[in-house]
């Protein structure tokens, strides 16, 4: 059972596409987004350049995402202390804690199914 302000809601999804680079790292309203999901202990769901969008929250406090492993087409996210594991577009899929990610379109549907594994098991 979901308990908090997000009751309503299990995930953020960030689909892919090169839209997510434009203006999403910068968005105050995705840093918001992703700081009360983190808050709330929800899942992140992204694929290829939509990862992106975790670099929102990066500020002077510190980077709430420094650590964890993805999988993503682009690696400008490597600044940040995230370490990116493919090196090439195979449709690789990846979960670190309650972060979701493929580095292509040709993730999409694994990606579907580990996230619907990981919140069914979760949320049932």
């Amino acid at each position: 059972m979901l308990a908090g302000p997000l009751d309503d809601y299990a995930a953020v999804i960030v689909p892919d596409g090169h839209g997510a680079l434009n203006g999403i790292p910068d968005s105050a309203d995705m840093a918001k987004a992703l700081s009360c999901a983190l808050a709330n202990d929800r899942y992140f769901v992204t694929l290829c350049h939509g990862p992106a969008c975790l670099l929102a929250p990066a500020d002077d406090a510190g980077y709430p995402f420094k650590g964890h492993e993805i999988c993503v087409f682009p690696d400008a996210l490597e600044k940040h202390g995230i370490k990116v594991l493919d090196d090439d577009i195979t449709g690789m899929v990846h979960r670190d804690r309650k972060l979701l990610t493929g580095d292509s379109p040709l993730a999409s549907n694994a990606l579907g199914r580990l996230a619907a594994e990981a919140l069914l098991a979760d949320y049932g």
